[in-house]
């Protein structure tokens, strides 16, 4: 299990969320053979009434990192308390994506 958190940054360009910082750690270390991620988010110090589904850029990121695994990533969405669960993948999130593969790049060669 890896974990990322989001950084906030008051330029919020440069703000990086915990999906895509838990992506870059498992980079770092060498791991780039995904079969699922889980996200749970909370409200300040309140937990979450409703899931919290990735970002767009955090999409894009999930759906190259499936290409890399060769896997419809599977993806938990959660709230705080566990107490509303969706399940559900990249390609239901992000349907006629865009990645290395429709450039004709091999994606797997990157896995690890």
């Amino acid at each position: 299990m890896i974990s990322g958190a989001n950084f906030a940054n008051s330029a919020y360009g440069s703000s990086v969320c915990a999906e895509r910082a838990a992506v870059l750690r498992a980079n770092a270390m060498g791991i780039r053979n995904f079969k699922e991620i889980a996200i749970l988010a909370r409200a300040g110090d309140s937990p979450t009434k409703e899931v919290t589904a990735p970002c767009g850029e955090c999409r894009q990121v999930l759906n190259e990192i499936s290409q890399i695994s060769g896997v419809d990533l599977k993806i938990v969405l959660s709230t705080t308390n566990k107490d509303k669960i969706v399940l559900t993948s990249i390609k239901e999130l992000l349907p006629l994506s865009f990645g290395p593969n429709d450039l004709g790049i091999d994606a797997q060669k990157y896995k690890k």
